[in-house]
């Protein structure tokens, strides 16, 4: 999967060299078949996009490890005419992205950053799509204590901005959609990064991790530092992100943040055209500072209350000046650990595909 196609940049291995069936009936190979077959899902190219995003999302997380992954957003790209590129972690680390190297670096598969550009037809500025994918999080050496058999869930927003620009590269219209995806694994092991230590980030920003399991954040930070969008227009970070926006708004609504009123509206107003329940939290500058740190730049949690709240301050940190920014924390929404309800299914249910097409 993968292994045979010509991309700019890095080439990725396949993940059947890692031992994984492709045609074991969870495989990645055979997700790439479901969401090629026409009119698999209702609504036609978008239902297929949204069934996409559902079915990586309920892949197990040992069958899409970053290198598994990679190679299916590789293989997807290019059946949807999307360009990629893929950085290896050497790449990232040559380039100083201590975020997201170190989030990754108790696993057996280091992370990876890939790009994924849908061109437009009118030339101007693109709109620039952040999903964070960790692929499994366990917490790393701040191990949870529950939800670890639902951990494979952690990558909903990378699945939901791949959706998004897949989408955009079969039917191209209007303006150029990038997406970067982040992926990492982030467990625990003999050389998991650890609470205490000081990470230098790709912008030169050096952060204090008082969590381990506060880790998309540092993902995310690289990724939107590498992006360098500060000719975009709209910069979006998409994550399922903070157990906080779950306690504050429910299992079934994102949470949106934004100092931006113009790009709030028009995302809130996508997201209930798409009948995908979302809803804006309060911009509250103040919690910003609760980041500081005695020894670094930054602390990468903060204050424990309004968490969901405070990533966003955190991430709005490492966002280009004049560029608007929106976050959507998708941490309740992305994945059903009930019962189906209204057409939604259990386990992924590939929200924001909808929202961002």
């Amino acid at each position: 999967m993968g292994q045979n196609l010509r991309r700019e940049g890095s080439r990725v291995a396949s993940p059947h060299r890692e031992g994984l069936d492709h045609r074991e009936p969870g495989g990645p190979d055979r997700l790439a078949r479901r969401t090629r077959r026409p009119g698999r899902r209702a609504g036609g190219r978008r239902g297929r996009r949204c069934g996409f995003a559902r079915d990586w999302v309920n892949l197990p997380g040992g069958h899409k490890r970053p290198e598994a992954s990679t190679a299916l957003l590789l293989e997807e790209a290019d059946s949807s005419g999307v360009e990629a590129r893929v950085w290896t972690t050497e790449e990232l680390t040559a380039l100083g992205a201590g975020g997201l190297v170190g989030v990754g670096q108790g696993s057996a598969e280091p992370a990876r950053l890939v790009r994924l550009t849908a061109h437009g037809t009118n030339g101007g500025p693109p709109l620039v799509l952040i999903g964070k994918g960790l692929t499994y999080d366990a917490g790393g050496v701040n191990l949870k204590t529950t939800w670890l058999e639902h951990m494979k869930l952690d990558m909903g927003g990378a699945a939901a901005c791949a959706g998004a620009v897949f989408h955009a590269g079969r039917r191209p219209r209007g303006r150029t959609v990038v997406a970067w995806i982040a992926l990492a694994e982030n467990v625990m092991s003999a050389t998991s990064y650890l609470t205490g230590d000081v990470l230098r980030m790709h912008a030169g920003t050096s952060v204090e991790v008082t969590n381990t399991d506060a880790e998309g954040r540092l993902a995310l930070a690289d990724a939107m530092s590498i992006a360098d969008a500060g000719n975009a227009a709209a910069l979006l970070t998409v994550a399922t992100l903070t157990g906080s926006a779950i306690m504050s708004l429910g299992p079934r609504t994102a949470a949106v943040h934004s100092a931006d009123d113009r790009l709030s509206a028009h995302l809130l107003d996508s997201a209930a055209a798409a009948g995908e329940s979302a809803w804006r939290l309060p911009h509250l500058p103040y919690l910003a500072e609760s980041l500081r740190s005695h020894i670094a730049d930054l602390s990468n949690v903060g204050t424990p209350q309004g968490q969901s709240m405070v990533a966003a301050e955190f991430l709005r940190h490492f966002a280009p000046a004049g560029v608007p920014y929106l976050h959507v924390d998708l941490a309740g929404p992305a994945y059903n650990m009930g019962e189906p309800y209204d057409g939604v299914p259990a386990g992924g249910t590939g929200y924001g595909v909808r929202t961002l097409i």
